[in-house]
């Protein structure tokens, strides 16, 4: 006790003497130095009465640290010193940690630096010294904190606490913000309303159970909601009332993350995230919408949880269990698209906390036209794969086959969803003359392309995979001409993802009837062959480049249509019918791509002729009938003059028309030989050998008179 006495008496000493240097020179160093000691002593030794010699009760020493408080307080005010209002008013809030160390926090010591920190927030705000009020805060925060990660559940009297501080950083933030002469949003005000939304947080995931943890936090978040709309009406408030606004969202997403399973998390999040577009465009506040987009990206993360890709290629009972979460992302990322347009007006340029960030909120403002085709783009994939899960658990539903035969026919109506959608889209794209919605629709033909040559193939089997696969061509044809068609004002121009998917539908349409009709594999080719230059002919008018794009993949399957369905000399004539056609039909309508696939027609006949048919080795090796290849050397030679005549007519394609009827005069001399040959052995009563020698004579005197013929 004397020792305490004796501290006391010292500090009382100190601090009078602080009274009277002041009073007698002024406002000078030793007068203010003088009576923060004597302050700070004070406190010294309320700290060794209380928690060293316990000479005075835990209320007692909040009651004697208040008295100090306000003496110093009242000398601050009176010398308008911020620094011995610090002394005083700080050494209050921290005196519960000081005295009761050895303890653990009381709620009554806690409340008691509450109390301190609102008189130090009052003085602070309106004296204007924030440097009291950061502070305050330092020192008050701890408190709090270790208070509520302490406590248990529906411990109330530290809920009502961790409420008071809240409110009173809140309402320091509110008071600092009016009295600051300055445009914009002090850092200080910031700083508490951040603080005391992650106060609100904590409290509620340490002090209420799991069901009523996400109550609190909603609860939270209403008040800073709340609190936010009543200071949105002020134009000078805007930045203050955002920030209350972004905590509310923060706290409300944890809330509802907390409460709600399943789909119903991301079904809330993806309202949150439509009603924040619909009120950013409708008070023209970009910061809204940035909270928009954030709730929007949370239910797409928490959809793709709830509703993982792998529903939609593995074979369950119910693959439609989560399609109502990408639905539901799908319809507020289009509304959040929906409100994403040019914002209104100007903006004034805040100041303090806000004026950090406005560099990115100006970027953000001008950047509503990405804003929207992202959003788009993500409501379109989320709808396409809910629809998608939702084809599946239809079939399920509807389908008593075993689960994996009804999820591979789910799957083949999945391909028609997606092919229907994807011509939609582009064609759509094409009117509207928007090139992402046309982007959009090629990329889901080619999704649908790509699934039904990869997953499709490897898993569907039967008539079931022959579907998959015609779908996929009849999405590959619709979309080329959908891409194709109609021709922009300056005439038809090539779409080059137009013509890709008009030759890889020629390919899965081979696939798909050639697994549907098997054992028919040559009518198969054919039809698919007569079905694409059908097409060609009836564009060849309006477009002769997509035209080609469609007769030559054509001619190129009708090239093993011939060989599956006929053989030897037949196939020569098909081959050299085809050519001589082509080489007509070329000089018709002046087109020389089609004088090319005259060539290729007639080259492949002259290679089975000479390689096959009519090999050379039968001119020189003594054989039962060597004219057995007379016919399609006949055939060929037939086309190649119908090529000479009718296709190598320009000026520039005269030698090469000279080459072709030489290569003709040659082939007919071989025919004429092997005719002769093949007299001498159906006609000869020797041996093989002996008529074939023969033959080869009559064969010798034929060339010497061409040869005489010729030369006259």
């Amino acid at each position: 006790a004397e020792r305490v006495g004796l501290g006391a008496l010292a500090s009382l000493l100190v601090f009078g003497g602080g009274l009277w240097l002041h009073r007698r020179f002024g406002p000078v160093h030793s007068a203010y130095g003088a009576v923060g000691a004597g302050i700070a002593g004070g406190y010294a030794t309320l700290v060794a009465a209380a928690a060293l010699y316990e000479l005075v009760s835990d209320l007692g020493a909040l009651a004697i640290a208040a008295g100090i408080a306000t003496i110093g307080l009242a000398t601050s005010l009176v010398w308008g010193s911020e620094l011995v209002a610090g002394i005083g008013l700080i050494g209050a809030t921290l005196v519960p940690l000081m005295v009761l160390f050895e303890d653990e926090l009381s709620p009554i010591g806690t409340a008691f630096a509450g109390i301190v920190f609102a008189a130090t927030a009052t003085v602070a705000v309106k004296r204007n010294w924030p440097r009291l009020l950061a502070v305050g805060l330092l020192a008050s925060v701890p408190q709090i904190a270790i208070l509520v990660v302490d406590g248990q559940a529906t411990d109330w009297d530290r809920v009502l606490l961790a409420g008071l501080f809240s409110a009173l950083y809140v309402a320091a933030a509110i008071g600092l913000h009016w009295t600051r002469e300055a445009e914009g949003l002090p850092s200080l005000s910031a700083t508490l309303v951040i603080v005391s939304g992650v106060l609100s947080g904590v409290t509620g995931v340490a002090l209420f159970s799991d069901d009523e943890r996400g109550w609190a936090m909603l609860v939270a978040a209403l008040g800073f909601g709340l609190l936010a709309a009543a200071l949105f009406s002020r134009p000078a408030d805007r930045d203050l009332s955002a920030l209350l606004g972004a905590v509310a969202l923060a706290l409300a997403a944890v809330g509802l993350a907390v409460i709600l399973t399943g789909p119903a998390l991301a079904i809330a999040w993806a309202a949150e995230a439509a009603v924040l577009a619909w009120l950013a465009r409708r008070i023209d506040e970009p910061r809204y919408a940035i909270g928009a987009l954030a709730y929007l990206g949370a239910a797409a993360v928490d959809a793709a949880i709830e509703a993982p890709p792998a529903d939609l290629y593995e074979a369950v009972s119910d693959p439609a269990r989560g399609a109502l979460a990408p639905a539901a992302v799908a319809l507020g990322a289009a509304v959040v698209a929906y409100y994403s347009r040019e914002w209104r007006g100007g903006r004034r340029a805040p100041g303090g906390f806000f004026g950090y960030l406005e560099p990115a909120l100006v970027a953000f403002r001008g950047a509503h036209e990405v804003i929207r085709w992202i959003t788009t783009w993500l409501a379109g994939i989320a709808a396409v794969y809910a629809a998608s899960l939702g084809v599946l658990g239809l079939v399920q539903a509807l389908d008593d086959s075993p689960v994996q035969l009804a999820f591979e026919r789910g799957h083949v109506l999945v391909l028609v969803l997606w092919g229907l959608v994807a011509v939609g889209l582009v064609v759509t794209g094409r009117r509207r003359e928007s090139r992402q919605i046309t982007i959009g629709g090629l990329l889901l033909a080619g999704a649908t392309l790509f699934q039904a040559a990869t997953f499709d193939l490897a898993v569907l089997d039967g008539d079931r995979l022959g579907l998959a696969l015609l779908i996929a061509a009849a999405t590959g044809l619709a979309t080329a001409f959908a891409d194709q068609f109609p021709a922009p004002a300056s005439g038809p121009k090539l779409s080059i993802p137009g013509a890709s998917f008009a030759v890889a539908s020629v390919c899965f349409a081979v696939g798909g009837l050639l697994e549907l009709v098997e054992g028919h594999d040559g009518v198969a080719l054919l039809g698919v062959s007569l079905f694409y230059l059908a097409l060609a002919a009836l564009v060849f008018r309006t477009d002769r480049d997509f035209s080609a794009v469609l007769w030559a993949p054509a001619l190129v399957v009708a090239i093993f249509a011939a060989s599956e369905l006929t053989s030897g000399a037949w196939l020569v004539l098909a081959w050299s019918v085809v050519a001589a056609g082509l080489a007509v039909v070329s000089f018709a309508v002046a087109d020389e791509r089609l004088a090319v696939a005259s060539a290729v027609y007639l080259s492949l006949a002259l290679a089975y002729t000479i390689g096959v048919m009519a090999p050379p080795d039968e001119f020189f090796s003594a054989n039962s009938d060597p004219a057995d290849g007379v016919p399609s050397i006949v055939f060929v030679v037939a086309a190649g003059v119908i090529f000479a005549l009718y296709a190598l007519r320009t000026e520039q394609l005269r030698r090469l028309r000279t080459a072709v009827y030489a290569a003709a005069a040659v082939l007919s001399m071989y025919a004429l030989s092997l005719t002769i040959l093949g007299l001498f052995e159906w006609l000869g009563p020797a041996s093989v050998a002996t008529d074939f020698q023969r033959g080869h004579s009559a064969a010798s005197a034929l060339w010497g008179i061409i040869g005489l013929v010729a030369l006259y």
